[in-house]
């Protein structure tokens, strides 16, 4: 079967079809690492056979969800069902950026800040509901789950590991533990929330450009892309934040420039992956020692990829290596 045949088989729908990409979310939803790709199968699903097939798609992925809920865990969990409920939406934000060919960098950024804000308000509803502070809310979520965290120091004990002392000493704390929660929490969920529309960005965007052969925006947009220079101002002033942490008076003000620095050091990171993948292009080093080069600076050098993301702001390292190859 050639590529025309095999992109025709593909863009025709059945029953079969629709039912297997209803029951892929879930699959992928509780798959653990590969919970991340949860949105690509409704957003695919979309952009290859439209919204209303679409619409089918994700209602069997909803009945899905709910029947092995319901007769699996013994009842709908609220926290999961909301994170699921976020995946089919970022499924369907995705989509339409690409439907509407949209710059996928520009579609990143504003569905990431209308989750984001719908999840800030969120949580400010349900503390203006109790009546507490933020703090206080995590204070008693704390004392609630006590037995299962005293499980944890005494498995932490056991274990003597590095750091051990400093980690049962902060559980033991709910005071120290919960401004901890406060200071990481929004840069972990800020971050994986990012990451996810990146991830599933790419997936859709290179599906869309193999089975129709071509597209505006293609998954190599996601690597090829320019932060603008105005950007290091906002850097400057989510490092300012971070810094006064420490001061009276600015004890969340940390919490929010780890935040944005988090979200700015996603979008620096890929940019300099971008770069990074160019420079094994023009080396010209493909099959496996690629991947192992690629794998590995991943897990061990991230930090330094998103600094060169950074760097590249005053240093064109693309356009350095064209010289170079061209003996300039």
């Amino acid at each position: 079967m050639n590529q025309t045949e095999l992109s025709k088989n593909i863009q025709e729908i059945n029953i079969q079809k629709m039912i297997v990409m209803g029951l892929a979310p879930v699959l992928l939803f509780f798959s653990f690492f590969l919970s991340v790709f949860t949105p690509y199968p409704i957003g695919l699903s979309s952009v290859l056979y439209g919204r209303k097939v679409s619409g089918i798609v994700t209602g069997i992925t909803v009945l899905a969800f709910v029947v092995l809920m319901l007769f699996t865990f013994d009842g709908m969990d609220i926290s999961l069902s909301i994170f699921f409920a976020l995946s089919l939406i970022l499924g369907v934000g995705i989509s339409e950026v690409v439907k509407k060919d949209i710059n996928p960098v520009l579609g990143i950024v504003a569905i990431g800040a209308i989750v984001s804000f719908i999840a800030g308000l969120f949580v400010f509803l349900s503390l203006a509901s109790q009546q507490l502070s933020l703090k206080e809310t995590i204070v008693q979520e704390i004392e609630r789950l006590k037995p299962q965290l005293e499980e944890q120091q005494k498995a932490l004990a056991a274990s003597g590991e590095k750091g051990t002392f400093e980690m049962m000493a902060i559980l033991g704390q709910p005071d120290v533990l919960a401004a901890e929660v406060i200071k990481l929490a929004p840069s972990y969920f800020l971050v994986t929330l990012f990451i996810t529309l990146w991830v599933n960005f790419f997936m859709v965007l290179k599906s869309n450009r193999l089975v129709r052969g071509e597209a505006k925006y293609t998954e190599q947009s996601m690597l090829n892309y320019q932060l603008p220079d105005q950007v290091i101002w906002a850097v400057i002033a989510f490092l300012g934040f971070y810094l006064l942490e420490e001061q009276p008076g600015f004890e969340y003000m940390g919490a929010i420039g780890l935040a944005g620095l988090s979200v700015l050091g996603v979008f620096y990171f890929f940019q300099g992956f971008g770069i990074y993948l160019a420079f094994l292009d023009n080396y010209k080093i493909t099959g496996f020692f690629r991947t192992l080069l690629v794998v590995t600076t991943v897990m061990m050098a991230n930090k330094m990829i998103a600094l060169i993301g950074l760097i590249n702001m005053f240093v064109d390292f693309k356009k350095l290596m064209k010289k170079n190859d061209s003996g300039e």
